[in-house]
């Protein structure tokens, strides 16, 4: 069986406490190196700030640059990143839950330091207190295209994410995250149910003092960051500075996560955490033997580490590979398959850069929206070296430069990109924003530009949200210069928030290219409780 390696920004999970607050923003803007995500303001978030996607809690990105309202943020992952997707950052009150002192923030706010101190968080809510939270939401994705090949498609998917700090028993918390999809003419296919649900996690933890864990279910936890979710039980033990865990079950299928039960897996971790004044550092290696109908498939070792400071961040992934089939003759090895690196650091206020290598294998998407164009460059410049440097020039103006090489085995010559972005904020005080990009791209396979601009302006209290954009590919064959893609395209989207946390979206893109042209429109609603 083939193997597949996630993305090292998985799912993470943690254990919600009275003292946690969630910064909710709205994504307003993407392009090929950055997405932009729209706060009802800046003032708890800082640069090197983590995102999460709001519906499955998996980050998505970190934090470049700000303004008062707005920030652009790199890429961790891309799946799940789509214009008025909801995303939020975390951190915490302070005793009075007010907002904290800026010495105090830079120093004590856990958004210096993502989810590193998650596991060892404890449950403080009352024994006969019943606290639930979750969100439910439903969205649809129409596409029509006049080309010969696509008629109409119209997609439907309904998310539901639970979260309970006591069910029944004292300490014993709960969690789950899934989502139903499908295609409108396919609804009747009773065959493709199973096919269609797609359940992240769903695991009932119990917790009976700060140090013991026990996990049963789908479970998603931190410390296995290149397992993703598995079928089983977890346990583990935290003592000074030291987390250790062991595991067992099972992979959910690849086609649909469906139970696999073939899909045998068991493993164990280790992760320490140190911290020294603002310096935080964490270190996790985790073992795991996968199995495919009881005979050894995969057998490797994973390293993650990470160091945070107020203005430096870096991080560090690798597998090792234990076992290794040739001939039909199993033997030991041990192969680095994968790699990934990533700095980022702040001089100030207004000036950062940062810096990343990536040698990670390909990374399958259960689900994904990009488009053909757009999914062939991700596969071909993913990999390889991304360097970024940004510069704040004032309180509205924000300028960026990014670029990236790569030279993959059967490229004839290397692939680099180079690109710029700008975002202005607050124009005249009327809540507007004006946000621009322009990349170059010369790979083995196209060459040409993409360049893009949008505006964004709030009305009523920020409670409703509109955009226009336009935006130009130009991409020429390199082997048929008079033959390429080149496509128009026109973004417009509206976000409104009916009520406390109840949202409405509307996104509509119109394509225009030489043989088709294509319609797409997104509506999305979303309640929170």
């Amino acid at each position: 069986m083939k193997t597949i390696v996630l993305s090292l920004t998985v799912f993470s999970v943690l254990l919600y406490s009275q003292n946690e607050l969630k910064i909710p923003g709205t994504i307003i803007y993407i392009s090929s190196q950055n997405f932009y995500v729209r706060f009802e303001n800046t003032v708890r978030v800082t640069v090197g700030d983590t995102i999460y996607l709001s519906e499955t809690g998996t980050e998505v990105g970190i934090v470049k640059y700000l303004s008062s309202q707005s920030a652009a943020c790199s890429y961790l992952a891309t799946t799940g990143i789509d214009l008025n997707s909801q995303v939020y950052i975390r951190t915490k009150k302070n005793d009075s839950g007010s907002q904290p002192t800026k010495q105090n923030a830079d120093e004590n706010d856990p958004s210096l330091w993502n989810d590193l101190n998650a596991t060892k968080t404890v449950n403080t809510v009352s024994e006969n207190n019943f606290n639930l939270s979750g969100r439910v939401s439903v969205r649809s994705f129409t596409n029509y295209t006049t080309s010969s090949t696509h008629a109409q498609n119209q997609y439907w998917r309904y998310g539901l994410s639970l979260r309970s700090n006591k069910v029944g028993v004292k300490n014993l918390e709960f969690q789950s995250s899934a989502t139903y999809g499908y295609r409108a003419d396919k609804w009747k296919n009773a065959g493709s149910v199973w096919n269609n649900l797609k359940i992240y996690d769903f695991f009932f933890s119990y917790k009976p003092s700060a140090s013991f864990t026990l996990q049963a279910g789908r479970v998603r936890n931190q410390n296995l960051y290149s397992l993703s979710t598995f079928d089983g039980v977890l346990f583990d033990y935290t003592f000074s500075k030291f987390t250790i865990g062991t595991f067992v079950g099972s992979h959910p299928g690849w086609q649909n996560m469906g139970v696999n039960i073939k899909l045998m897996q068991y493993g164990a971790f280790l992760s320490r955490e140190d911290s020294i004044g603002k310096l935080r550092m964490s270190n996790n290696i985790s073992f795991a033997n996968q199995t495919n109908s009881g005979k050894t498939d995969r057998r490797f070792l994973y390293f993650l580490h990470r160091t945070r400071l107020t203005n430096f961040s870096f991080a560090l992934s690798s597998e090792f590979d234990l076992y290794q089939v040739e001939l039909n003759s199993a033997k030991s090895v041990f192969e680095p398959t994968s790699i990934y690196a990533s700095i980022l650091y702040r001089f100030d206020n207004k000036l950062s850069f940062d810096l990343s290598y990536d040698a990670r294998k390909t990374i399958y998407y259960f689900e994904s929206f990009k488009s053909t164009i757009d999914s062939i460059l991700d596969s071909r410049m993913r990999q390889g070296v991304r360097l970024g440097a940004s510069y704040r020039w004032s309180r509205t103006l924000s300028v960026g430069l990014n670029g990236g090489f790569t030279k993959q085995n059967d490229d004839l010559h290397p692939s680099f990109y180079a690109g710029t972005s700008a975002a202005i904020n607050e124009i005249s005080n009327l809540n507007f924003s004006l946000i621009g990009d322009l990349t170059y791209l010369q790979s083995n396979y196209l060459n040409g530009f993409a360049y893009g601009i949008k505006i964004n302006k709030s009305f009523l209290l920020n409670y409703l949200n509109m955009g226009l954009g336009l935006r130009r590919v130009d991409y020429l064959l390199v082997r048929n210069t008079s033959d390429g893609v080149a496509q128009n395209i026109l973004n417009a989207d509206v976000r409104l928030q009916l009520l406390n946390s109840l949202y409405f979206n509307l996104v509509y893109e119109f394509v225009s290219e030489k043989r088709a042209t294509t319609n797409r429109i997104f509506i999305g609603l979303s309640q929170s409780f």
